[in-house]
Order: C-alpha cells, then structure tokens, then sequence
C-alpha cells in the first residue's frame, strides 16, 4: 500500500514538473519596435516631382517590405513598398505649390506559432515646392 502511495505521490510531481515545463516553453515572444519615416519631396521640372524617403526601425522586419501610404492634398496618389533599407520612391505629376504631401506607415504586426512582433505606425507631412 506504501508503494501505492509512493508512486501516486511520484505520478503527480511528475505531472507538475511537465506543466511547469510545458507553461515556460509555450510563453509567446512578443517585440515592439519604434519606427519613424522620412519624406523628401523634390521638384524636378516644372510638372514633375519625386518622393522619396526612408522608414527607419531598429528592427530590420519593420523597414523591409514596408507599405507606404502617400497622399497629396489629403487624396490617397499610390501605396509603394519599401526595399531591404527601408528607401522608397516614386515619381508623379507635381501638385500646386503649398499642397500638402503626407506619407504614412501604419501599425505593422507580424506574427509566427509563439512570436509576435509590432512596428509602430508613423506618418510625416510636407508641403509640395
């Protein structure tokens, strides 16, 4: 019967030491990344102009393969991609002199099984030369 007991007592410490194991193992990883962009619109005649600018992140997941939201006068123009560096750029028709041109990077959550990572949202505005 003391046997019983024992190996009862063993079973359940066995089962605790699995849960406390299991319970560490499966805590998610998660990251939050500041990030900040950077728009340099620039005339190039007198109706073209480029735009160009940089999404910058400690975290190389936040500038790669970002998405860019550029507006001009509060209308959405176009949506680029970022490259490996986090660089951008475009070129279009030049708005009046004084409109407004915003660039945006929204929230950005990657996710895996157990990690989740966040870049911060950023946006800047100019005014067109």
């Amino acid at each position: 019967m003391a046997s019983m007991g024992r190996s009862i007592r063993l079973a359940l410490a066995l089962a605790a030491l699995t849960v406390a194991l299991t319970a560490g193992l499966a805590s998610a990883h998660r990251a939050g990344y500041s990030g900040s962009i950077v728009l340099q619109p620039k005339l190039r005649s007198d109706s073209v102009i480029e735009y160009s600018g940089k999404v910058n992140s400690e975290a190389k997941l936040c500038r790669a393969g970002r998405a860019v939201q550029l507006y001009v006068g509060g209308i959405l123009l176009t949506v680029v991609s970022t490259d490996a560096g986090g660089n951008f750029s475009l070129t279009g028709t030049a708005p009046a002199k004084g409109t407004g041109v915003t660039a945006v990077i929204n929230r950005k959550v990657k996710k895996k099984r157990r990690h989740r990572h966040k870049c911060a949202p950023d946006s800047v505005t100019k005014k067109a030369q």
